[in-house]
């Protein structure tokens, strides 16, 4: 019997290569290479299905961003520096095909999150306590916890810039935008004392 970590594996290859839509318990056991019977043993219902795999993909990109973080010299930006080291490859120069796949992962896996989200806003709850918790880790740096946070909502624009079909990925901006981002992760324009950015934000 495959384990559980599998079955959500097959569940994440057939959200980005087919769409949400494509998601079902009887495709997700045919990619999986098992009965429904055997996928309905760990998951019930489509349901639990995608909230199980949203938790186990979020975890993944977690432990891949607290790792490329902990490897920053820099102190200032790491972690959003380490977010889009993560969802684009391409800006830490020698990219290995496994990182571009868990890039494109990424990114479609945000559009279905967007989809599930309309049909059942409960589902995106593992994605929410994650990135509260990320967003936490950020707001512990506080000379430049809030600047993360502000180019973090940027990146989020970019990419649903290119779910409505505003930018592409070829597009010559989408990297200008990308590498400016990232040049700007580094230069926080200020830095307040700790007791004032606390004060601000309660």
């Amino acid at each position: 019997m495959l384990a559980t970590a599998d079955l959500l594996d097959a569940a994440i290859r057939v959200v980005t290569r087919d769409g949400l839509g494509a998601l079902t318990l009887d495709g997700v056991a045919r990619e999986a290479g098992v009965s429904k019977g055997g996928l309905t043993h760990h998951f019930a219902t489509k349901d639990a299905l995608v909230t199980a795999m949203l938790e186990h993909f979020a975890q993944r990109l977690i432990r891949e961003v607290d790792r490329f973080a902990a490897d920053d010299p820099e102190l200032a930006g790491r972690r959003v520096r380490a977010m889009m080291k993560v969802g684009h490859p391409e800006l830490r120069g020698d990219v290995a095909p496994a990182d571009s796949k868990q890039a494109s992962e990424a990114q479609q896996l945000f559009y279905a999150a967007i989809a599930a989200a309309v049909v059942n806003p409960k589902l995106l709850e593992p994605l929410k306590q994650h990135a509260e918790g990320l967003r936490q880790r950020m707001l512990q740096q506080p000379s430049d916890g809030l600047w993360q946070i502000i180019i973090w909502l940027a990146l989020d624009g970019l990419m649903l810039w290119k779910l409505l079909g505003l930018i592409s990925q070829d597009d010559p901006m989408h990297g200008e935008v990308l590498q400016f981002l990232y040049g700007l992760s580094s230069r926080p324009p200020m830095t307040e004392p700790a007791e004032e950015v606390q004060y601000a934000r309660n």
